[in-house]
This record gives C-alpha cells, sequence and structure tokens, in this order.
C-alpha cells in the first residue's frame, strides 16, 4: 500500500476562458507537449454517504496512469493524503487494508458504489529553468452521475494544478496566473464532491425562540466540530502520520471536557457514559504521546550532559528502552481502533448529535446560559488551586495539581466553545486557563519522566551497570519541575485572582466569593511547604 501527500489547487473553467501561457508564471520556465487520457472511477460510500460528509473519497479507477484504489482525505484547502492499491483483475471487492481505514467513519455499514465519474484528462507538466517538473498541470472534462440517479448526471471541466513538492508560493503564483484569465477556485474538495452536491447530509441544530441561538445549538455545534476532527485524525493516526496522534487526542480530550462543562444541557447518563469512554480514548492515545514526549526529553537532558557525567552505556538503553515503549504503545493504540469499543464510541457520539438528549435549559438563549457554565467551570479551578496549595503532604500536593491541570483545561475549552457567545471576554478567560494548564502540563511532563528514570536507574543497578547518571538526571527533571510550579503560580495569580470573575460582567460579586478567590494559590502563600521543618521528599533514584 502506497502512501502520498498532494499540495493542489482545483480551479472551475467557464465556458469559452482560454488558458493562459503558464510558462509564464514566475517559477515556470517551460510547458511540457501534452499527453491525452480517459479514466473511469467508481466511487464507494455508505448509503448515507458518510465518508464523503468527512471529506473522505474512496474509488477504484481504470485507465490512464495509476489505475488502482484510491483512499484520500482533505487535509485542508490545498493538502490531502492518498493511500493507493493496485487494481486486483479477479475480483471489484474494496481490499481489506482500506475498508479497515474507514471503519470508524463507515459505522460498520456497507460501502457500495455512489458515483461514476468519466473524465478526459488533458496533463501537462510545469518545468523549472532546469528542466526539472515542479507542478502537473491536469485540464478534465468531466462527466459524473450519481448511482441508479439517471436526473443526477453532470458534466463540466476543472483544472488542477499539483506541486511536486511543498512549494506553496509557487502554487499561489501560478494560481494567480489563471484566475487572472477568469478561471475561479473550485468550492468542490473533489469530483465527488461535485456530483453530490447538495445531498450530503447538514445536521440540523436547535434555536432559541425568536432566532437567536440557543446554547444547545453552540454546544451542539462545538460537539460536531470536535467528532469530525477526531475521524478526520483516525485515518492519519493509523498511517503513524507526523502530529496525527496529538491532534486526536486534543479532539478526545476537547469532547471529554464538553460533557463535563456542559452536564446540565445534556441527558446526564447518556453524558456521563460517553464521557467515561473518552476518557478510556484518551489514555490510549495518552501512552503514545507520553512515549513520544520522553524520546525527546531524555534524550536532549542526556545528550546536555558532559560525557565525564554520562557513566554506561546511558543513551542506548534510553533509546532501547523507549524504542520498546513507543512499538507498544502504537500496537495499544492499533488494536483499540481496530476493535470494538472505538466503533461503538463513534457510534454512540454520532448517534447523540443526531438526535441530541437536550434539557429544557439548553433550549434557552445560550448569552443567558453559556456564561454561568463557563464561570462554573472556572470556580472548578479555584477550589482545587485552593485544595493543591493547602495539601501538608508532597505526594497529595503532586496530585492536586494534576487535578488543577485537569480542571484549567476544562475552563480553557469551555471559553473557546463559548466565544461566540462571550466574545473577547471569553478568549481572554482562555488564555489564563491555558497558561494555567501549560505550566502543569510541563509539571506533569517532569513527573513522568522522573518515573521513567527510576525505572532505568533501577534496570541499570540489576544489569551491573552504574545507575548515577540516571541519578543526576532525576535530580536536573526535580528542578524542572520546581521551575514549572513556580510559573504555575504566576500564571495561577492572574487566572484566579485577577482574571476570571473580574473579567465577568454581573458574574461574581459576593464579597463572600471575593474572599475565597483572594485566598487562592500563589494570594494565600509563595510557596509549598512540608508539612514538617527539615523534611525531604522521598527520592526513589537516591533512596531506592
Amino acid at each position: 500500500m502506497e502512501s502520498r501527500r498532494d499540495v493542489e489547487h482545483r480551479f472551475d473553467v467557464p465556458p469559452g476562458v482560454m488558458l493562459p501561457d503558464l510558462a509564464q508564471a514566475e517559477g515556470i520556465a517551460a510547458v511540457s507537449t501534452p499527453r491525452e487520457s480517459h479514466h473511469h472511477a467508481t466511487y464507494y460510500d455508505t448509503d448515507d454517504l458518510r465518508l464523503a460528509s468527512h471529506h473522505i473519497t474512496l474509488r477504484r479507477r481504470a485507465g490512464g496512469e495509476g489505475p488502482g484504489w484510491h483512499l484520500k482525505v482533505q487535509l485542508d484547502n490545498i493538502r490531502r493524503t492518498e493511500l493507493w492499491l493496485p487494481l486486483d483483475t479477479g475480483t471489484t471487492d474494496i481490499p481489506e487494508p482500506l475498508t479497515r481505514q474507514v471503519r470508524a467513519v463507515a459505522l460498520g455499514h456497507d460501502l457500495m458504489p455512489v458515483a461514476v465519474v468519466r473524465t478526459t484528462r488533458t496533463e501537462r507538466r510545469l518545468l523549472n529553468e532546469n528542466g526539472d517538473p515542479v507542478a502537473l498541470l491536469t485540464d478534465d472534462n468531466v462527466h459524473g452521475e450519481r448511482v441508479g440517479v439517471v436526473s443526477a448526471r453532470k458534466a463540466w471541466r476543472e483544472l488542477e494544478i499539483e506541486l511536486m513538492d511543498d512549494d506553496t508560493a509557487l502554487l499561489d503564483s501560478i494560481s494567480a496566473r489563471l484566475e487572472s484569465a477568469g478561471l475561479r477556485l473550485s468550492l468542490s474538495t473533489s469530483k465527488l464532491d461535485r456530483v453530490l452536491s447538495d445531498q450530503l447530509p447538514r445536521p440540523a441544530t436547535p434555536r432559541a425562540p425568536g432566532g437567536r441561538r440557543s446554547a444547545g445549538q453552540v454546544v451542539l455545534a462545538h460537539l460536531r466540530e470536535q467528532v469530525d476532527d477526531l475521524l478526520f485524525h483516525d485515518l492519519a493516526a493509523r498511517r503513524e502520520l507526523p502530529d496525527a496522534v496529538r491532534r486526536m487526542r486534543v479532539a478526545t480530550r476537547r469532547l471529554r471536557s464538553a460533557f463535563a462543562n456542559f452536564r446540565p444541557l445534556l441527558d446526564r447518563r447518556r453524558a456521563g457514559e460517553l464521557r467515561g469512554e473518552l476518557s478510556w480514548l484518551a489514555a490510549v492515545l495518552g501512552g503514545i504521546r507520553d512515549v513520544e514526549m520522553l524520546v525527546g526529553r531524555l534524550r536532549s537532558l542526556a545528550e546536555a550532559q558532559p560525557d565525564g557525567l554520562i557513566v554506561g552505556p546511558v543513551r542506548q538503553r534510553i533509546d532501547v528502552t523507549l524504542g520498546e515503549a513507543h512499538a507498544r504503545a502504537h500496537d495499544d493504540l492499533r488494536s483499540a481502533l481496530d476493535g470494538e469499543r472505538y466503533p461503538r464510541l463513534v457510534d454512540a457520539l454520532e448517534t447523540l448529535l443526531a438526535e441530541p438528549p437536550l434539557t429544557a435549559r439548553a433550549h434557552r438563549a445560550a448569552t443567558r446560559v453559556l456564561p454561568d457554565l463557563l464561570a462554573s467551570a472556572c470556580r472548578g479551578v479555584t477550589a482545587t488551586a485552593t485544595a493543591a496549595d493547602n495539601a501538608v503532604d508532597r505526594e497529595k500536593h503532586d496530585h492536586l495539581l494534576s487535578e488543577v491541570r485537569a480542571a484549567a483545561e476544562r475552563a480553557w475549552h469551555a471559553a473557546e466553545s463559548v466565544t461566540p457567545v462571550t466574545g473577547l471576554t471569553a478568549t481572554r478567560i482562555g488564555r489564563r486557563m491555558r497558561a494555567v494548564q501549560e505550566a502543569l502540563e510541563e509539571h506533569r511532563d517532569s513527573v513522568v519522566a522522573r518515573t521513567m528514570l527510576w525505572e532505568l536507574g533501577r534496570n541499570a543497578r540489576q544489569a551491573g551497570d552504574d545507575g548515577f547518571t540516571f541519578g543526576l538526571l532525576h535530580g536536573l527533571e526535580r528542578g524542572r519541575a520546581e521551575s514549572a510550579e513556580r510559573a504555575y503560580r504566576r500564571v495561577i495569580h492572574s487566572a484566579v485572582r485577577r482574571g476570571w470573575h473580574r473579567e465577568w460582567p454581573g458574574g461574581l460579586s459576593s464579597p463572600t466569593e471575593e474572599r475565597r478567590l483572594a485566598l487562592a494559590v500563589g494570594v494565600s502563600r509563595p510557596g509549598f511547604a512540608p508539612s514538617k521543618p527539615g523534611s525531604r521528599s522521598p527520592d526513589p533514584i537516591r533512596d531506592g
């Protein structure tokens, strides 16, 4: 199975428009002799067009160059990723590796032919001054139709500019010349999108009386966006593309935060069940994220030390241990995505969006409901931060800092999701809460790194090696954690003492609330103090 990434622009060619001489475009020195070919493509999807609605196309194409099975995903306005498998002349069945890729999106529905597209293509290569091809120009006359819908036949002409690399400046230069000649950037992302036109499903969302947006409408739109992101990055994560797992994890955590922040607007039982399943998925994705974080963190920390402080095969032990952990984490992810639990989760999310179990409060105006829910999320940060500050045990303190991080993340996500209603106020609150979350994310990463260093040091001693270097790195990581906690105290002061409650018009004016906020972290005490004078926190490397 071959994989590639396309960078392209697609243009509609109005009748009578002549193509300009692209040899005059900046970065282009010549245009090759045209070659003509004929293509016949059958597109597959579910009966309700689930793949197309998520900007995924699956086709079987014959004729021309590159006949075979193509699975394409639109990444953004100009980029898409593609998987290719050769045709098996003995069958028209969709290859199993491709059906597995779209399993979560299809939700177990059968994939069937939904459209047929016939194309007469004229292809030219755009060459630079060295005679090397830098872009491909395809001029297509297209006839497409829905399978079984004679009245849905369409014909049009389109042009595609596809780069040989990621030189988007060249793409912009060529596109500008085409637009000046009268061509228009296409609103369709694919030929299938053009054939299906207005047949793609568009979910409806509730409105408050009088045409105003309801709280439910805003929340459902946010949930829809995150579910789409989850499924979009699902395909990239299966192929281990860069940053795909992280972005899939972000969508998962945003969904989990939404079900926590907006519980009063949804059936509590269903929202709670979904939040639990999303926590499971986030943990699976987090396993890969933690290993990738540790690889970069521990390698850079070890490489920064003078050779005289590297005792034994430290770097090799880090690489081998984390390499094995990375392979296991990816195996766990593949098992999760190919298992039964994950598709059930996606199905439950889609069902909730199709038939939202909204409460009466969700039908009220968003401007009256969502600010209170954001304020509630922010109060959760205040409460957990105060509890962490009052903890007298280091282990309990660190655990509660993790709870503060989670609460700040929920408040940050809540602020983002209600920004369409509250504007700059929510933006400022979200920025402060994000700063708290990021400071404590660094603190958490240090805790994870110290745990791994303790294991590496123990394994080194068991193998007869000196564990000195791992103890040294453990101490450096403790310094990083202390630095992260100092950064946290600065940003929590801004978020809690001078932050959200003073931004909120008519929000928290209670003197009791003001006094409680004044006692929050960064105000009540400048730093954490152990419960007993002279006590120290346990160090597993030093004490083990």
